[in-house]
């Protein structure tokens, strides 16, 4: 049996994480985060790749997190102008490429958490119905 992969993107801010919780709850995914498993590796004392990964980090953090005193070294403006071109330029074409495969599936998020959590549930029914064969 092959895993079911699911690849949630969206530019700074957009609540993947907080999506992703709820997918995790309801359809009994594993969720991976890129960035939680970048700092992991970030603290360990003997990492090769530590400063490397805290340099990279401290680039693409939201200023919207340094508003709300998260107090990480990573939030300022000049950080979410690095991750939105980030977004634009790097995430942005590989998503219009899966697209053209019809293997996307686009949400509205900027709207309530609940409001988008209704369509994320939908999109995931529709997959589980496709995987099932009920459709």
């Amino acid at each position: 049996m092959q895993p079911k992969i699911v690849f949630v993107l969206g530019g700074p801010g957009a609540g993947k994480g907080t999506q992703c919780q709820r997918i995790v709850q309801n359809f009994g995914y594993v969720h991976l985060s890129a960035g939680d498993l970048l700092r992991e590796e970030r603290n360990k004392p003997a990492s090769e790749y530590g400063e490397l990964i805290e340099n990279y980090i401290r680039e693409e953090r939201c200023l919207s997190r340094g508003a709300s005193g998260s107090g990480r070294s990573d939030d300022n403006l000049d950080s979410l102008n690095k991750r939105l071109n980030t977004y634009l330029n790097e995430t942005k074409p590989i998503i219009d490429y899966y697209e053209n495969l019809n293997l996307v599936r686009r949400i509205d998020a900027t709207r309530l958490v609940d409001e988008v959590y209704e369509d994320v549930k939908k999109v995931f029914q529709e997959v589980n119905d496709t995987a099932r064969g009920d459709n």
